[in-house]
């Protein structure tokens, strides 16, 4: 019996160095294959972080900026683009469940916004229709005057305008700076020790830097943010936003469960004319609060994409019923095809139809 024992022993033991041994080695081609599309598409650097089964793999590859040496690790900060709108939701409803305000109060009852104060639809817009994209406010004004450009709640229209409108209402009401909203609500909770939505000095070496020109690997100067944006700012790390994707988005930590359910249900379409890819894809998209839905052959997924001046380009995909997800950072602009090859290297077959649209 002993004899018996000992060799189920040693079996199990051969069995999972085994196992280990041929996960390194898949992990491996892998890493290759990544860096293979790394320079089919010129991208100096990049982090990926993929969740499947209960288990997390890392790739920390390339370069902070191209040709310096300087290489990309798991602590290397990439600006996120705008995927940080959906931490900036996720914060956003924290408050909501708070108290704090109601989703269909217009905004103006809270705060006068200097920017929008003669606007006819000034009274019209809420919280729920900046957080579904349907405020009629455009992505950017730029240096031209803010204008509503349709009936608040009638139409979709993706807007960075009015998460930054819907940010300095919280600041006002709650008397804190937006960097210190979502440290409290989503940072700190989600243990993302080296996530900010400001530029730090100290930490100045970590930041990669963006990348474009022709070839999309000429470095450019480093942006500091010195005020934070719902829509933009955020510097993370594919491990750190991974923590928020699994916990807060598929596990559901933080938001009361109904709120969660209403940010990852269906509040607004989008729509595309004169164009039938795109007019198709957007059939299967939608947006919730602060997210992108998808449906496809396996499901339901939950997505965002991020740009940021062309220079960083960045993606995750998150599966609610299986609690898989992907989050891929870049810093080029050629960071877009990339990402999308990536996904389809990493995620099992089928229609990717945010790529379309």
């Amino acid at each position: 019996m002993t004899t018996f024992k000992t060799y189920s022993i040693l079996s199990l033991i051969i069995f999972l160095a085994l196992s280990s041994t041929l996960e390194i080695k898949a992990q491996e081609i892998t890493e290759e294959k990544i860096r293979t599309l790394m320079q089919e598409e010129n991208v100096p650097g990049t982090q990926i972080v993929h969740v499947k089964n209960g288990k997390s793999t890392s790739y920390n590859l390339g370069e902070k900026k191209y040709n310096s040496g300087d290489m990309v690790t798991a602590e290397t900060l990439f600006q996120a683009a705008s995927m940080t709108k959906v931490v900036a939701a996720f914060a956003m409803l924290r408050l909501f469940d708070q108290g704090v305000f109601e989703l269909d109060v217009p905004l103006s009852d809270y705060w006068t916004y200097d920017r929008l104060k003669d606007d006819p639809y000034l009274n019209e817009i809420t919280a729920r229709m900046v957080l579904n994209h349907t405020s009629g406010l455009p992505n950017w004004a730029r240096n031209k005057p803010l204008k509503v450009g349709f009936k608040p709640g009638t139409d979709y229209q993706y807007s960075g305008e009015g998460f930054f409108y819907l940010q300095q209402v919280l600041e006002h009401l709650t008397g804190k700076s937006f960097e210190d909203i979502v440290k409290n609500e989503v940072f700190i909770p989600f243990d993302m020790k080296e996530s900010s939505l400001l530029y730090d000095d100290e930490k100045d070496v970590l930041y990669a830097y963006g990348h474009d020109g022709t070839d999309g690997l000429e470095p450019s100067e480093k942006r500091k943010f010195i005020r934070e944006n719902a829509a933009y700012t955020l510097l993370t790390t594919a491990s750190d936003y991974t923590k928020f994707v699994q916990k807060g988005l598929l596990e559901g930590k933080g938001l009361d469960t109904k709120t969660l359910k209403l940010m990852l249900t269906t509040s607004s379409k989008m729509k595309a004319k004169n164009n039938p890819t795109a007019i198709e894809a957007n059939k299967h998209l939608s947006f919730g609060l602060g997210v992108l839905l998808q449906e496809n052959e396996l499901g339901k997924q939950i997505i965002h994409t991020g740009s940021n001046s062309g220079r960083y380009l960045a993606i995750f995909i998150a599966y609610p019923k299986t609690k898989e997800s992907l989050v891929v950072l870049t810093n080029s602009i050629n960071g877009g095809v990339f990402r999308e090859k990536v996904a389809k290297l990493l995620l099992e077959n089928q229609t990717f139809w945010s790529f379309h649209r």
